[in-house]
């Protein structure tokens, strides 16, 4: 079992009206904010793990009336940064479970739409909902494999001729 740090930062963006600002929970790991996001917010996580771990942003609270009359709330993710590492793709390659809200939702079934259960490439989340990014261990791996930067050798040549 190898443990490693990993840093992790989300800056998030409120979309709100009136004074209606968007609430969400925010959870790395073991730690999470829950918060009414009322500016532009930069969370910063730092943990130590042992496996795998995710990045989960969870909008809540969206009534109905917040998107009517010309209303929008919403939390739009500006960027992800993981071990100082910032790139687009971090936000496009996590997944979204909106829940859509009634009637709206059986409306669109009986008009024969269909609603995807999960999400990719979503920078805005509409609905309540969960969005999440799933970050391997070691994270510096992950990154690389992630960002397609490929491997001076492949991942495997030195347990096959070197066994442990």
């Amino acid at each position: 079992m190898t443990t490693n740090n990993i840093k992790c930062s989300v800056g998030l963006e409120p979309i709100h009206y009136n004074e209606i600002y968007p609430k969400c929970k925010i959870t790395f790991g073991q730690q999470s904010i829950d918060t009414e996001l009322i500016k532009e917010t930069c969370f910063d996580f730092q943990e130590t793990i042992d496996r795998d771990t995710k990045l989960k942003i969870e909008f809540y609270g969206k009534r109905n009336i917040d998107s009517i009359h010309n209303r929008q709330l919403e939390i739009k993710i500006k960027n992800i940064s993981i071990m100082g590492i910032t790139n687009s793709k971090f936000i496009h390659i996590g997944q979204y479970t909106p829940v859509y809200p009634e009637p709206w939702a059986s409306q669109q079934k009986r008009s024969g739409n269909k609603l995807e259960t999960r999400l990719r490439n979503v920078d805005t989340l509409g609905w309540n909902g969960i969005w999440e990014l799933e970050i391997g261990n070691p994270p510096f791996t992950w990154i690389q494999q992630t960002l397609s930067q490929g491997w001076i050798y492949p991942s495997g040549h030195l347990s096959a001729k070197y066994p442990i």
